[in-house]
């Protein structure tokens, strides 16, 4: 009598946990649509996670002005000097 009722017992639960299609189904359909509408806004998605990349690393962004600054410090081609030097006289 033991047995029969653990086995019972083994048998309703694993019932209960069964997990079929019909309830797999609805969940794979959220899941998809979700990953759906986050392909649809892709390039959102990607400024977002940058901004909040560079918001949580404290990157510091270069301004024009200082970007203007470095690239006139480093010569306008580079930083490779090259220069219209008279070479006949």
């Amino acid at each position: 009598m033991d047995q029969s009722l653990s086995l019972t017992s083994a048998l309703s639960t694993i019932i209960v946990l069964y997990v079929g299609p019909d309830q797999l189904m609805p969940v794979a359909s959220a899941l998809a649509a979700g990953v759906g509408i986050l392909l649809m806004v892709w390039h959102r998605t990607v400024a977002l996670s940058r901004r909040m990349w560079q918001y949580f690393t404290k990157r510091p962004t270069v301004a024009g002005s200082q970007r203007a600054a470095l690239k006139t410090m480093a010569g306008e081609n580079g930083g490779s000097d090259k220069r219209n030097v008279d070479t006949a006289g």
